[in-house]
């Protein structure tokens, strides 16, 4: 069966992401930062390492991530103890994050207008099942995100 769904789910992220991008650069965020300052305010305190572990991203693009996000003063890293910095949302941070929400929201309702609450639904459950299936076939373990129907 080769209908060029893969092509097809490819455009739809591209588009995503341009809007997306549009989004985040009245902020002056990259689409990286963005995702950080979202982890961020879901784990406040959280760790570089355990972002870093999180994302299964390299270190040291966290730490250049993340010293850019507390440059601009969106983030501040707290001692939690003398091995350990706690990272938190300044109010700069909190504010990103609710433009963030209130515009993804929008977002959200814009792709889904004129689509009925069952094929919402239906096309929800379909999306997490390739979710799950390509994360096995990539043998990455599950990431948990924060999915709501």
């Amino acid at each position: 069966m080769d209908k060029g769904m893969i092509a097809l789910i490819s455009a739809i992220i591209k588009e995503i992401d341009y809007k997306s991008a549009n989004i985040l650069h009245d902020l002056n965020l990259t689409k990286m930062e963005g995702v950080y300052l979202t982890i961020i305010h879901n784990s406040p305190g959280i760790s570089q390492y355990d972002i870093a572990r999180m994302q299964n991203a390299d270190k040291s693009l966290i730490v250049k991530h993340i010293t850019n996000l507390e440059k601009k003063e969106f983030i501040k890293k707290i001692e939690i103890d003398s091995r350990k910095k706690g990272i938190y949302l300044t109010n700069n941070g909190e504010k990103a994050v609710e433009f963030i929400k209130k515009n993804l929201s929008s977002l959200e309702k814009e792709l889904f207008s004129g689509i009925n609450q069952g094929e919402i639904e239906l096309f929800f459950d379909l999306m997490i099942h390739i979710k799950n299936k390509l994360e096995l076939s990539n043998e990455r373990e599950h990431f948990v995100y924060n999915l709501k129907k």
